[in-house]
């Protein structure tokens, strides 16, 4: 028989440790007096219990002026045709509001004697996927408009942004606004973030035993007695076959599970004992057993199946309150496919039984949506957020043009942006048209990412377009013209402006017990990366004494570029500094900080005449030069 010890079963569930460890049996939750539900976890510690809140609901973000983040412009070439189409951009995030949290505090102070810390810390959902999605039969139809672009990730952070915007043709247009209609119930537009919290479960004495091999080889008489019990009591029209015996969806792609199927599936092995939980206490309270077995189910996932992107389908099902702490409410749109490479390698251990007596940290998952109804609904009277701009129009004389920054502006101008200028013209008869518009912290905070130019027609009896030329500042003096040289042709439906740097959140994670173990007191991730086509350097820094196994840094970086080179430099207490070869990333943001195999017997023996060491202890003062070029990585045009 093959048995896991405590310590892989901890491996597999284990999450990063953050600056809080919820725990599972503190869970509370509640409906503030605006009907926003609540969901809190108490960290573990002694004393007056620290509360932490799960995200709640997304909803449109706003400047510091008060002013929404969100722009629907509709337009039409004249006032018979109708409409010719639509602008559509919006930010979004998620936090509570200062009065909501004053609201929630003094609940848990009331109810539960305890104290309100904040915001849970939560975690990327993978390391370098998508982690926002844009849920619309209108968007994500070509017949109806153009690509959809988004930021593509998930805030961990309340007040964090995700970005989204498209444009829409006539048609696109004319459906979009239809569902924004006051007798509509929701919008044909939904967010959903994805991402994970990681909390405590306390161990038991006992084990779980899943025999995979007994699974497959018992398929047919699986597969017949589920659909048998799919026929009695269907709770969902996404069903299709089982476990990793599974079928194409309607357009010929993998079919994803959701979540509810994936926990009716394991229900169903554990109750047909493919799956077996057994306490030496014998039968234990549920509010006990209960977790550990959606601790389990954690690990069932992670063992066979990969996120996939959400399925906008409806389901259908009662759903009920007391569901809620067992299974967490991501089931619409949460997808997960079979992975085939982790099926083969879970039949292939056999009988596998996994120890329960120690306590789990178990990242589960967490999925927010927010429907585009409830922000159109805040958005629609300010005349900036919601717009109808007609193009043939004599009014047209005097018109807005609108430009909005696109990316982690916020970050961006904190750290490196000076200010951004776009200067707008237009070539006519007599005198030509020129204006200009400033981004910088000051107007951010005033009236967010969005700008206006007014542009007078005058005499001017041409329908075409103006021209725009955007000049990035820099801090340390660099400047950047885009384009390089002349100018770019601008639509009268708005322009969005994409910052020649974008963001990424690089995670380093090592095993600090193996690092003290050997001798290693700190680990430091050299990693170069291009800004404005030059090499630059960036520390990341991991102590041993610290206790932080996985430690998050955000760095910027040419937005075409092919990357990031890196390398990693231990510090031995006896030793000194040892440094690794140079390696490169390219989409992966994830960064395992591993002792070199080659190096370990000479730390483990403290061999400091080892060749081993003494080439490692050189590459550190050797000549390390252009990595970036080195690696093919610097942007190219």
């Amino acid at each position: 028989m093959f048995r896991t010890t405590v310590t892989a079963l901890a491996l597999a569930l284990a999450a990063p440790v953050s600056a809080e460890t919820l725990m599972a049996d503190r869970r509370l939750s509640t409906v503030l007096d605006d009907g926003t539900d609540v969901v809190l976890y108490g960290a573990r510690g002694r004393g007056t219990v620290q509360y932490y809140y799960l995200p709640p609901e997304i909803g449109v973000s706003t400047a510091e002026s008060g002013s929404p983040e969100f722009l629907f412009m509709k337009f039409a070439s004249d006032d018979v045709s109708g409409l010719s189409g639509a602008l559509l951009h919006f930010l979004v995030e998620w936090g509570l509001t200062p009065e909501q949290e004053e609201e929630l505090a003094t609940w848990v102070e009331t109810e539960h004697g305890g104290e309100l810390a904040g915001a849970a810390t939560m975690h990327p959902v993978n390391a370098d996927g998508p982690s926002f999605y844009i849920v619309s039969a209108t968007l994500d139809d070509e017949a109806t408009g153009g690509e959809l672009v988004t930021s593509g990730q998930a805030s961990l952070m309340p007040g964090g942004k995700a970005a989204a915007a498209t444009r829409l043709n006539a048609d696109g247009a004319q459906v979009l606004a239809a569902t924004f209609e006051e007798d509509a119930t929701i919008a044909d537009v939904t967010a959903v973030m994805n991402m994970e919290y990681a909390v405590q479960v306390p161990g038991v004495d006992g084990t779980v035993t899943i025999d995979w091999s007994r699974i497959e080889n018992e398929r047919e008489t699986i597969f017949a007695e589920y659909e048998r019990t799919i026929a009695e009591d269907a709770t969902t029209t996404r069903r299709c076959s089982f476990l990793w015996w599974g079928c194409d969806d309607e357009r010929g792609d993998t079919y994803a599970y959701s979540y509810e199927e994936i926990h009716d599936q394991f229900s169903f092995l554990a109750e047909s004992e493919y799956i077996d939980f057994d306490f030496v206490q014998g039968d234990i309270p549920e509010e006990v057993a209960g977790p550990i077995r959606d601790a389990f189910l954690q690990y069932f996932i992670a063992s066979v199946t990969q996120a996939s992107a959400p399925v906008p389908e409806a389901r259908s099902g009662d759903d009920t309150d007391e569901e809620a702490p067992a299974v967490p409410d991501i089931r619409q749109g949460a997808g997960y496919t079979y992975d085939v490479t982790k099926t083969r390698n879970a039949i292939a251990r056999g009988r596998q039984t996994l120890s329960l007596d120690m306590d789990l940290v178990v990242r589960y998952p967490w999925q927010l949506v927010g429907n585009m109804k409830d922000w159109y609904d805040v958005a629609v009277d300010d005349p900036f957020a919601v717009q109808e701009v007609l193009l043939a129009d004599p009014f047209f004389q005097h018109r807005d043009i609108v430009f909005m920054l696109d990316g982690d502006i916020e970050d961006m101008f904190d750290q490196h942006v000076n200010a951004v200028t776009v200067e707008v013209r237009r070539v006519r008869e007599g005198a030509d048209f020129h204006d200009s518009i400033l981004f910088n912290a000051a107007t951010l905070a005033e009236g967010g990412n969005l700008g206006h130019v007014t542009y007078a027609r005058g005499e001017d009896s041409g329908s075409d377009g103006y021209e725009y030329r955007t000049m990035w500042n820099f801090r340390g003096g660099a400047e950047l013209v885009e384009p390089a040289a002349g100018w770019a042709r601008g639509s009268w439906e708005g322009v969005t402006l994409s910052a020649p740097i974008e963001s990424r959140r690089i995670e380093m994670e090592a095993d600090l017990d193996e690092m003290d173990e050997v001798g290693i007191t700190r680990v430091t991730a050299q990693v170069r990366h291009p800004v404005l086509g030059e090499e630059v350097e960036r520390n990341i820094q991991m102590s041993v004494r610290g206790g932080e196994p996985l430690i998050e840094e955000e760095i910027f970086l040419d937005r075409d570029a092919g990357g990031y080179a890196y390398r990693l430099i231990f510090n031995h207490r006896r030793l000194g500094r040892l440094a690794t070869e140079w390696s490169a990333r390219s989409s992966d943001n994830y960064i395992w900080a591993a002792i070199p195999e080659e190096l370990l017997p000479a730390l483990e023996e403290d061999d400091a005449d080892a060749p081993e060491v003494a080439d490692a202890q050189a590459a550190v003062e050797e000549e390390d030069g252009d990595q970036l070029s080195r690696f093919n990585i610097l942007a190219t045009e």
